[in-house]
């Protein structure tokens, strides 16, 4: 895959026809598309075990898929679809997850690169696309929660704006530039998160956040029984 011609390719898709001739324009020199049901773990799991069989070890993942909002949308309450919400939680958050799982659990126990593209969003939620938010916020954390539980390999979170190819969005060129730092970088930091903002955009999305979390914070002292003290 130019301009990576050493690097074996596999692309994910559940429309391969429609990927293809997406990348009419595309060198997919060492590039494989493979239908998958990212609703259907059994579907997962079933690829990734022909992965390891034909090409051997996955070095790198990265985690692309997601249901996005549906335009106009503007009331959660009043019109959202019980079937989408639940479709995008198994999309955005649960296939993800099974992708990991069966990256991991065959070849290298240290050294992979496993890369969640999000939304910045997921880590302060926003308004009217309830479903979509939180399943990415879901992804968010359990992407934190890999790293504490394998540190030996590295977890990246792609915390992206509008992606678009003008009008302010993050470039998807871009976007792929800083994958590809991430996967071939030397950083063996278990956990980061990476922001395409403007410096000052940044530092006060972090600190509204984080004020915001603090004030909307209450502590209760709870006091605790001792371990021979039974309970009443």
């Amino acid at each position: 895959m130019a301009p990576y011609p050493d690097i074996q390719a596999v692309l994910l898709t559940s429309e391969p026809d429609r990927l293809r001739l997406a990348l009419t324009d595309t060198d997919l020199t060492n590039t494989e598309i493979i239908k998958v049901d990212l609703a259907d773990s059994e579907s997962v799991k079933s690829v990734f075990a022909s992965i390891h069989e034909k090409f051997g070890d996955i070095d790198s993942l990265i985690n692309n898929a997601a249901l996005p909002p549906v335009s106009g949308f503007e009331d959660f309450v009043s019109n959202s679809n019980d079937l989408r919400v639940r479709e995008s939680y198994v999309i955005n958050c649960a296939a993800p997850l099974w992708c990991i799982k069966y990256c991991l659990n065959q070849g290298e126990t240290t050294g992979k690169v496993i890369i969640n593209v999000l939304t910045a969003r997921a880590l302060t939620g926003h308004t009217r696309h309830i479903d979509y938010f939180s399943s990415k916020g879901g992804l968010y954390n359990a992407t934190i929660s890999f790293a504490h539980d394998y540190p030996r390999h590295r977890f990246r979170s792609i915390m992206s704006g509008n992606i678009d190819t003008g009008n302010g969005g993050d470039s998807p060129q871009e976007m792929w530039q800083e994958i590809c730092r991430n996967i071939f970088s030397n950083d063996d930091r278990p956990y980061r998160e990476i922001y395409f903002m403007p410096r000052r955009q940044f530092y006060l999305h972090l600190l509204r956040y984080y004020l915001r979390h603090f004030f909307n914070t209450k502590r209760l002292s709870i006091g605790r029984r001792g371990r021979n003290q039974s309970p009443r």
